[in-house]
């Protein structure tokens, strides 16, 4: 997790941290001070509990010299639900500004870049660039490992619908409730297939898409004479295409006469 903290003249300061998801928690105690909330335990007995935690954070304080030292300890923290949830029951002036700032600013930042850079004009040049470099450097592990985590899936999907197993036209319209006779006709209608010599073939535009395959099989006339014959069966893809083409054109006939 990594600790961040916010800056703003009307609010001061805001601890935040960033999970492992890259998702923002904020400190529980800052965010009532900034609402005027004096019973932080009152206030956190009322938030929903997977989205309260405790996590190491840095708590500053500031001499009589003005020398400020950072101290480590463990921080109550909400996630954005539950902000939402504090400053929604706030009677406080200064809770929609906050809401603002923080859903204006701070969080499209985080989401964006994964993380917030907030700029001082005494900051050096290459001290800015760095800090620019370890925000973009996060951002990017947080996008691999995501990916890392999807790509079994999108891999598992991909091996489904490409299976060589394939459905007879029967089969598709038992699925939809009706016959083969009236889904063949259905899907000429549409432009989707034809029929030549007695068997159905994709039109050009949908024979690309993986929709379907050929085969063939072997008979005998009443004279005894082998034959083949080609006939269209379909992949799980094509399946899935049919299936949502109907339902789609279902729902825009209803609708239309509703």
């Amino acid at each position: 997790m990594e600790n961040m903290i916010f800056k703003s003249k009307e609010f001061g300061e805001i601890r935040t941290m960033t999970d492992e998801q890259g998702e923002p928690w904020f400190c529980l105690a800052d965010v009532c001070r900034i609402l005027e909330i004096k019973r932080v335990s009152v206030c956190k007995s009322r938030l929903k509990r997977d989205g309260v935690c405790l996590a190491e954070g840095v708590s500053n304080t500031t001499n009589q010299y003005g020398a400020t030292t950072g101290q480590k300890l463990m921080l109550t923290f909400i996630n954005e639900q539950n902000l939402y949830k504090v400053i929604m029951r706030s009677d406080k002036p200064q809770a929609e500004g906050f809401q603002d700032w923080v859903c204006g600013e701070v969080l499209p930042a985080i989401r964006k870049h994964g993380g917030y850079m907030a700029v001082r004009a005494d900051e050096p040049d290459e001290v800015i660039l760095s800090r620019a470099l370890l925000i973009m450097q996060k951002a990017l592990e947080r996008r691999d490992k995501r990916i890392a985590e999807l790509e079994p899936r999108a891999a598992y999907a991909d091996e489904v619908i490409d299976s060589v197993s394939c459905m007879t036209t029967t089969q598709v319209a038992k699925g939809l409730g009706m016959t083969a006779i009236e889904l063949n006709r259905r899907l000429c209608r549409l432009g989707i297939q034809y029929c030549q010599s007695g068997q159905y073939l994709l039109y050009a535009g949908y024979a690309r898409q993986g929709y379907a395959q050929n085969r063939t099989y072997m008979y005998r006339d009443a004279e005894g004479e082998t034959h083949t014959r080609a006939y269209l069966v379909w992949t799980e893809r094509g399946r899935e295409f049919i299936h949502s083409l109907l339902d789609r054109l279902t729902t825009d006939y209803t609708d239309l006469n509703n």
